[in-house]
């Protein structure tokens, strides 16, 4: 890293902590963190303000400072690293990382990569831009860092109400680690040191809870498609993560089906103390725009999906299962079977959550089960 881009990194990660912690900053602020005379300071918070990435919010006045704040921006003039994002399942142990990227070439040699050297990474998929790894918390030692790959998380613990990633890099993915991940939407800080061969890196991201949530029954012949309306439900929900949506596929012989029998299910992450709040604005949500009086959902919070749900689901495929039997298992789990309008949906909203690791071909095939002992 060049040391001027090093000082603007130094200098922005600064001014990003101090505004999410006070709502401003001054120039003593900086001068007080780095211990850099005023001028330096003073040059490049004119710089920074005259590229837009800092905005004067009170003037000085007398003995008062001039008031300045971050604006959110990438603090470099490019980055390929969009947003990065991490969810806490304490129960299992487990922390899931999203990286939105600005190149599909990139999230694959990531996927590729941290396939290669293992650490803590226990399952990665990529879909385009978009990349999602399942981690254990703690520390499992990279193999063949440079000769297998470049790349790897070799550890995950939790500080505070922070997750921190440490990855180890050479070669090219090092500037990943210098460059732009720092630059990412999500990341509060990266700390890195360089070794004898190698680049360690720490990625400080805020700990965020993860969210399945099923829908079903929300349509008629006519309007209400479950699958629209799933769709338009998670990109209206406020000061969320937005993780995915998709199709699942159920039983289509059973007798209270639209069509096809298709359910939906959406993620997202939220802070925990967010969780009432946006299912009170679900539920609001659904009650607007369904057209079924018998709309339903299922809340699952964490990362694993318990054997007896798949178990539940593969029935749902094969037959037709009760509300009673729909509720019971949800109680046992722990996952909340919200009615919104009816009872019906809550079959198809609890089964179709159970899918939450599976891919497309199992998603769209109801002739396809469920591997229980899968994680």
């Amino acid at each position: 890293m060049s040391k001027t881009l090093k000082k603007r990194a130094v200098c922005l990660n600064l001014i990003k902590s101090l505004t999410k912690m006070k709502g401003f900053f001054t120039i003593t602020d900086i001068i007080k963190e780095t211990n850099s005379p005023r001028s330096t300071i003073q040059d490049w918070i004119n710089r920074l303000v005259n590229e837009g990435y800092i905005d004067r919010i009170e003037d000085a006045a007398g003995s008062r400072p001039a008031k300045f704040n971050y604006i959110l921006k990438s603090e470099y003039p490019t980055t390929a690293c969009k947003n990065i994002f991490t969810c806490l399942d304490r129960k299992n142990n487990l922390v899931e990382i999203y990286h939105f990227c600005g190149s599909e070439g990139c999230t694959t040699y990531c996927a590729f990569a941290h396939r290669q050297t293992g650490g803590v990474i226990i399952e990665t998929k990529h879909d385009g831009v978009f990349l999602r790894e399942l981690a254990r918390i703690g520390r499992q030692p990279l193999e063949g860092l440079g000769s297998k790959s470049a790349v790897g998380i070799e550890e995950i613990s939790i500080e505070g109400d922070e997750i921190v990633q440490i990855i180890k890099a050479t070669g090219g993915p090092a500037y990943s680690l210098t460059e732009t991940m720092g630059g990412a939407m999500g990341v509060r800080r990266i700390e890195h040191t360089k070794k004898e061969t190698f680049i360690e890196g720490k990625i400080y991201t805020p700990t965020l809870e993860h969210i399945t949530l099923g829908i079903d029954d929300t349509d008629d012949l006519e309007e209400g498609a479950t699958w629209a309306i799933s769709l338009s439900l998670l990109n209206n929900l406020k000061n969320i993560n937005r993780i995915a949506h998709k199709i699942v596929f159920l039983n289509p012989n059973i007798q209270f089906k639209t069509l096809g029998n298709n359910a939906s299910f959406i993620e997202f992450a939220i802070k925990e103390t967010d969780f009432d709040r946006v299912i009170g604005e679900i539920q609001d949500f659904l009650r607007y725009k369904t057209v079924s009086e018998e709309t339903a959902i299922a809340v699952m919070r964490g990362l694993v999906v318990p054997h007896q749900l798949k178990q539940f689901a593969n029935k749902a495929r094969a037959k037709e299962v009760s509300i009673t039997e729909a509720e019971r298992v949800a109680n046992e789990l722990n996952i909340d079977l919200i009615e919104i309008t009816g009872e019906r949906g809550k079959v198809g909203a609890l089964a179709s959550i159970a899918f939450l690791r599976e891919d497309a071909a199992c998603l769209l095939n109801p002739d396809i089960k469920i591997e229980v002992n899968s994680s």
